[in-house]
C-alpha cells in the first residue's frame, strides 16, 4: 500500500503537498508588482487562478527582472510574464501565451518624429527597460547599435521622455497608460503612438524541471480563456 501512495503521488502532483516556487519580477505595473502581501498586477491574477484551478500549492517570490530569471534558469521556480526570446528557448520550455502585450514606441509630443519601421530608430536615444526584450527587430538593431538604448526602468525613462533628454521610449502600451496617468504626463506624452511589436507572454522553467506543471497549466488556461473569467480579469487593467 505504501509503494502505491508514493507512486500515486508522483504520478499526480496534485495530490501532493509539494509547494511550486511562481517567480514573479517587480516595477511591472499593472502587469506584475508587489505588496505587504505579496505579488499583484494582472500575471499575478491569471497564473494564481489557474494554480489555484490546478490544486497545486505555491510559494511566490517578487524580484528584479533579472534576479528573477536567473533563479528561472537555475531551476528554482517558474518565472512568470516573459517574451520568447532565441536565447532564453535553448534553456527554458514555455507555456502556452497567457496574455498578448502590445509594445508601442512612445513620443513626447513637442518633437515627435515619423516611425515607418525599426530603421527610424537609426542614431536616434530610446528608452528600453534593462534585461527585456521588445521583439526580434528590436533586439537585433539594439544589439547592432542602431541606436543608443537608454536607461534601466519604464519610470525614469519616461521622466527623461518628458524633459526631452531622449528621442523616444518602448513600453507595453498598458504599462505606459499606467505610468502616464499616475505621474500626470498625458499633456507632454499623448498615447497616440505607433505599435512595434506585440507578444505574447508567458510561463517558463528550465528544461528540466516542471514539465509536467507546465502541461496542466496549458490545459486549464485553454479552459480558462474560454470563460467570461479570463476577460473580466484582463478588463481589471484596462
Amino acid at each position: 500500500m505504501a509503494r502505491l501512495i508514493i507512486f500515486i503521488t508522483l504520478l499526480f502532483p496534485s495530490f501532493s503537498n509539494a509547494s511550486t516556487t511562481l517567480l514573479f519580477y517587480e516595477d511591472y505595473a499593472p502587469y506584475s508588482g508587489k505588496d505587504s502581501n505579496g505579488p499583484v498586477g494582472l500575471f499575478a491574477d491569471i497564473v494564481m487562478t489557474i494554480f489555484d484551478k490546478m490544486n497545486i500549492p505555491v510559494e511566490t517570490e517578487v524580484l528584479p527582472f533579472k534576479r528573477a530569471m536567473l533563479k528561472g534558469y537555475l531551476g528554482e521556480g517558474i518565472v512568470v510574464g516573459i517574451y520568447k526570446t532565441p536565447e532564453r528557448l535553448e534553456k527554458l520550455q514555455y507555456s502556452d501565451g497567457f496574455f498578448l502585450e502590445s509594445i508601442i514606441l512612445f513620443q513626447n509630443k513637442t518633437t515627435p518624429f515619423k516611425y515607418s519601421g525599426i530603421n527610424s530608430l537609426k542614431n536616434r536615444s530610446i528608452g528600453c527597460r534593462l534585461g527585456f526584450s521588445y521583439g526580434a527587430s528590436f533586439d537585433k538593431a539594439k544589439k547592432e547599435g542602431l541606436f543608443q538604448p537608454i536607461g534601466k526602468n519604464d519610470y525614469n525613462n519616461l521622466l527623461r521622455l518628458s524633459k526631452n533628454r531622449i528621442d523616444g521610449l518602448v513600453m507595453d502600451k498598458e504599462v505606459g497608460n499606467y505610468l502616464i496617468r499616475k505621474h500626470s504626463l498625458k499633456n507632454i506624452i499623448p498615447v497616440l503612438s505607433p505599435t512595434i511589436h506585440t507578444s505574447q507572454v508567458y510561463i517558463a522553467a528550465r528544461k528540466d524541471k516542471f514539465g509536467k506543471i507546465i502541461e496542466r497549466f496549458n490545459l486549464e488556461l485553454s479552459k480558462l480563456k474560454q470563460t467570461p473569467e479570463y476577460q473580466e480579469l484582463i478588463s481589471k487593467y484596462k
